[in-house]
């Protein structure tokens, strides 16, 4: 389950140079159908579709949708970007080498494979299930160390499993430090701030609380592990759903 978390602002550009997962997320975004918005600074955005995605000769084809005019100024532009929005999540490319294959109501494009892709977590930053096992983890001192079961994180926040032997914590209350364990060789050091207190069944079925949090004052490094780390688990979860 895929849930937004509320209390974080963007976390900004995300660069993703890898030429498989370029092509991963243009066919994505071509198998689905979203729409891609051409915007450049000396003519009108338009609107197309993402139609092709040739890796083996590096090109990528679209349809646009828009009048004679629209068309021309886009392809006497020298600079060309394209933004579309997936999921939570908006991808931005530069579009290079962009020329007219053929004509009719909608216009077909063709254009360079982007060598990279920008994405930006949108507000509603992306949040991720952990996998069943033993992390990841939040160990939190007190009297006696705690060991906390993290049931989903984004780069915003995490969901935590409550004991019912602990007292539970109110909704403004300070945790921290911590160490969030994201897997044995993976561990930050955090500052969390409880959101809110909620019950749902365990995995057994049985009520049990949760504790939605937010990170506070995160560090640029840890907030890179975790992107990494919730970049990876939406692979996973993708390649699941491709299976099923």
């Amino acid at each position: 389950m895929n849930t937004p978390d509320e209390s974080t602002p963007d976390t900004g550009e995300y660069r993703l140079s890898s030429r498989s997962e370029v092509v991963a997320w243009l066919r994505e975004l071509a198998q689905r159908g979203i729409g891609v918005q051409l915007n450049a600074s000396s003519a009108q955005a338009c609107n197309a579709v993402l139609t092709q995605v040739d890796s083996e000769h590096s090109a990528i084809g679209l349809e646009l949708s828009g009048s004679d005019d629209q068309l021309g100024a886009l392809l006497r532009s020298d600079d060309v970007t394209a933004v579309a929005y997936l999921d939570r999540i908006k991808l931005q490319f530069d579009v290079v080498g962009l020329c007219q294959v053929s004509a009719g109501n909608s216009a077909m494009l063709r254009a360079m494979l982007p060598a990279d892709i920008y994405r930006f977590q949108r507000r509603q930053a992306y949040r991720v299930c952990a996998p069943t096992g033993q992390y990841p983890l939040l160990v939190v001192p007190q009297d006696k160390e705690v060991r906390l079961r993290v049931l989903n994180v984004s780069v915003g926040g995490l969901a935590l499993h409550w004991p019912p032997e602990l007292l539970q914590p109110t909704s403004g209350e300070a945790i921290g430090p911590a160490r969030l364990l994201l897997a044995q060789d993976s561990q930050l050091t955090v500052h969390l701030r409880v959101q809110h207190i909620v019950t749902e069944p365990d995995r057994d079925g049985t009520p049990s609380a949760v504790a939605g949090c937010a990170f506070v004052n995160i560090s640029s490094p840890a907030l890179r592990v975790l992107q990494m780390y919730v970049d990876q688990a939406q692979k996973r979860e993708r390649l699941m759903m491709q299976r099923r």
